[in-house]
């Protein structure tokens, strides 16, 4: 990556800040948001640095979250989805899914069927 690309992406982590405030503002009316947006966006318009501490401090934050993020939805999604599914799936159904218990002496079922000359013709 070159020194332009840098300046460029530092740029749009700015940017992206600042219109991410102003429209919590536009929602929530909270003046600090439009503030802390035009403080960002003068300091990054007037120094490198600052933009540089900036994006880097973003992108640690982004870091962060994403360590954090996917376990809280992944753990929403099992307890308030996959579990409620398979209590409901394993109450309707009295037959298990798999046979996972050996009732018999043998694992294999016997089936008594007849096979005609259509159970070929289409297999899938």
């Amino acid at each position: 990556m070159n020194g332009k690309d840098t300046i460029t992406d530092t740029s749009k982590t700015v940017l992206t800040i600042t219109t991410a405030l102003l429209v919590v503002y536009l929602f929530t009316g909270w003046q600090w948001t439009i503030w802390t947006g035009v403080i960002l966006g003068v300091a990054a318009l007037f120094s490198k640095t600052a933009s540089g501490f900036i994006h880097s401090g973003w992108m640690k934050l982004a870091y962060l979250l994403s360590l954090i993020i996917p376990k809280i939805l992944l753990t929403i999604i099992f307890y308030f989805i996959l579990l409620p599914l398979a209590l409901i799936s394993r109450i309707v159904n009295k037959e298990p899914a798999l046979k996972l218990r050996n009732n018999s002496d043998t694992m294999y079922t016997e089936r008594m069927k007849t096979f005609t000359k259509e159970d070929f013709e289409k297999p899938w």
